[in-house]
């Protein structure tokens, strides 16, 4: 079923269109570049750039074989990319026909990706052409073909076209084949049976005169999954009018025009590089600049080529930018700001990121399914370490945690919190996902009837209304019935110049319960100079029992630290006293 044909004119578009296609997050994004100023700047990328007037057609021709495939309003669209320019064609292909795009995280392991496409049921898995033999072999592992029917792979290879493998009845996953085409052009591959069929396209013979499906502001168009680090990952389900609230929540928060140049380093399935850099550039009928190098310390080489006003990522970023020195004798004058979110940023740290780049650090707070964004920074009232305050749109609350902060805090009551006291974040706004992929006891268990989203997250709040995000809920340890944040740790090792990184864990504990740890990466200082700064400047249970020196902590699959895996280590580590 294919979108509504025209002359591939993009102010024909609209004409005679029902007014709900105003609300099909895939077009509205662009849709003003698109239409008033067609030849500028969309997407850089290498050597590549692309006006919006290209970019929408390629989005055009895109959505046509999408519809060739046989997606239609509602369908999964799975996508497996290395960042690319091609992954943001595909994406919005996919929601302009109604459909519902589901972006795999590259960095997870098989067993993850697996689960992603068995619970999620795609009806095309779209590949880069360097993922197109992991993206079989996933759809294999995941069992899709035994209950969906016969899913597609198609593999991007190269820019110019495609080539197109339509599956015959779903045979046994060891048949499972890969179709691979000549020279330029994307790729698919499936399951083989006798009947199967190839059918070659080039760019050119697809059709860039469809236009996007109406639909209504509260139908999901994406289904991105959490990490999983405490389970398997939820499909959160967000929709076309919330995901175009939030971005221009972004836009007008930090005062996105044209004139702006965002460099996406993060990855691209990844919500930071999305709701920071892409759907509101996009708004702005500003310039993406994709960078197809994972490794932190290209950035700077990328902001001096293509003149970026701003860049976002997470701490870890920033910590291999600065400590590889890339960015030493490069010219940074472009650069306006820098976006720092997805985990807890120590006002040191900010302070060294300000010191590198020479320019100041907006720090923001969201989740998946919670906005995604939720609190920012404004760029002119920046206040060193706090997360910020609520974008416009969105209301947050800090409830006390049950049980722990005295009375009034039985177990079912919800209490706010007074300024300076730390509460767990909630969250109420158009942004917030509908619920989870077929989870509806989870859905009830996070989301209120009313709402408000119970993120997890611990914060406390200034009297300027500025917070302060210390760690998840579930982190928090009881030490001796004391409450210790592992932030709040890490913030005060993180003022010893000596160290880089640090990351505070729990470990049980014979007599408190549980004392906290440290793994750190840092030069010219002890273990035992290290637990004498916290012992004098922090309360003295909160202090690390161990330090241990790594030369890099563990990240997980989207750059954070991954605190699990240094729980392991911990507890493969530490001997707790005896007596």
């Amino acid at each position: 079923m294919k979108g509504t044909r025209d002359t591939g004119d993009p102010r024909a578009a609209l004409s005679g269109r029902p007014a709900a296609v105003e609300h099909n997050l895939g077009w509205r994004l662009m849709s003003d570049a698109v239409l008033s100023t067609p030849d500028a700047v969309a997407v850089e990328q290498g050597e590549t750039s692309l006006t919006y007037r290209e970019f929408d057609r390629r989005v055009r021709r895109t959505q046509d074989l999408l519809a060739r495939l046989g997606v239609v309003r509602a369908s999964r669209v799975a996508l497996l990319f290395h960042n690319d320019h091609r992954y943001l064609e595909t994406l919005f292909a996919a929601i302009r026909l109604g459909a519902v795009a589901v972006p795999l995280n590259t960095r997870a392991g098989a067993p993850a990706l697996a689960h992603v496409i068995a619970d999620s049921e795609p009806l095309v898995v779209v590949a880069q052409d360097t993922l197109v033999d992991r993206a079989t072999e996933l759809v294999a592992e995941s069992g899709a073909g035994a209950t969906t029917g016969r899913p597609l792979l198609v593999g991007s290879h190269g820019t110019d076209g495609w080539s197109v493998r339509e599956l015959a009845d779903p045979p046994a996953p060891a048949d499972l084949g890969l179709g691979v085409g000549d020279g330029d052009g994307l790729v698919a591959a499936g399951y083989l049976g006798a009947d199967e069929t190839v059918t070659t396209l080039t760019m050119a013979e697809l059709d860039d005169g469809v236009n996007p499906v109406a639909v209504g502001p509260d139908e999901v168009c994406m289904q991105p999954y959490t990490s999983g680090s405490t389970g398997r990952p939820k499909g959160c389900l967000l929709t076309h009018g919330g995901q175009l609230w939030n971005a221009r929540a972004n836009r007008d928060f930090w005062r996105l025009g044209p004139d702006q140049k965002g460099l996406i380093t993060a990855p691209l399935y990844h919500k930071n590089a999305m709701i920071c850099v892409v759907k509101p550039a996009l708004l702005s009928g500003a310039t993406m600049v994709v960078n197809t190098d994972p490794d932190p310390r290209s950035i700077p080489a990328e902001v001096e080529r293509h003149r970026c006003t701003y860049t976002t990522g997470v701490p870890a970023t920033y910590e291999m930018l600065l400590a590889s020195g890339s960015h030493l004798g490069r010219d940074l004058s472009s650069l306006r700001f820098v976006v720092c979110g997805s985990a807890p940023l120590s006002e040191e740290f900010s302070r060294r990121i300000t010191a590198g780049l020479g320019v100041p650090v907006v720090e923001a707070y969201g989740l998946t399914e919670g906005g995604p964004q939720v609190l920012a920074t404004p760029r002119d009232a920046i206040r060193t370490g706090s997360a910020g305050i609520p974008v416009p749109g969105a209301e947050v609350r800090l409830v006390g945690v049950p049980g722990r902060d005295g009375a009034g805090t039985d177990a079912g009551t919800d209490f706010m919190v007074r300024t300076g006291e730390v509460g767990e974040i909630w969250v109420r706004s158009p942004g917030v996902a509908l619920g989870y992929h077929r989870l509806p006891e989870v859905t009830a268990s996070r989301i209120t009837p009313d709402g408000w989203l119970r993120t997890g997250d611990l914060a406390w709040r200034d009297v300027d209304g500025y917070h302060y995000v210390v760690g998840r809920r579930d982190e928090m340890m009881q030490v001796g019935g004391e409450n210790v944040y592992p932030t709040e740790v890490e913030r005060l090792v993180l003022a010893l110049p000596e160290v880089t990184q640090v990351a505070v864990v729990p470990v049980p504990h014979p007599v408190k319960g549980q004392v906290p740890v440290a793994f750190v990466r840092a030069e010219g200082i002890t273990e035992e100079e290290i637990r004498r700064h916290t012992l004098e400047r922090g309360a003295p249970y909160a202090h690390p029992r161990r330090v241990w020196f790594l030369d890099a902590l563990p990240l997980g699959a989207t750059g954070k630290v991954d605190r699990a895996a240094l729980v392991r280590m911990a507890e493969e580590r530490y001997a707790p006293p005896t007596a």
